[in-house]
């Protein structure tokens, strides 16, 4: 994300009107994209239950199981993304590139445990 934020940055530096436009529609589009992505996720399966002839009931319990499940997913990763992520970037600062694999693999086991329960 920082990459995209320097490019960010860098868009917004330049002046006039098409240029701010440009800026905004870039950032638009970064902020609102996993949401959009979700959005697309949630009509795809409305569609696809559509064609097969799913009833409404069996469509709402699915359009939910997708939800929670998705939204379960995000809440746990978004415990190890902060500290690991520092932890890999002190690790690239330092040149102790052989502690990054052990940390990813260790956070990853966790997450994988947590997600089965």
């Amino acid at each position: 994300m920082a990459g995209i934020g320097f490019e960010l940055k860098r868009l917004f530096r330049r002046k006039g009107l098409f240029a701010t436009m440009r800026a905004y529609g870039y950032a638009g589009i970064v902020c609102t994209g996993p949401m959009l992505l979700g959005v697309l996720l949630q009509v795809g399966i409305l569609v696809l239950c559509g064609l097969w002839g799913v009833g409404r009931a069996n469509q709402d319990l699915l359009v939910c199981m997708v939800t929670y499940t998705l939204l379960a997913s995000l809440t746990l990763t978004s415990f190890f993304s902060m500290p690991v992520t520092r932890f890999l970037a002190d690790m690239l600062f330092a040149e102790r590139e052989d502690e990054i694999l052990p940390s990813f693999w260790g956070s990853n086991a966790i997450m994988l445990v947590a997600g089965m329960v």
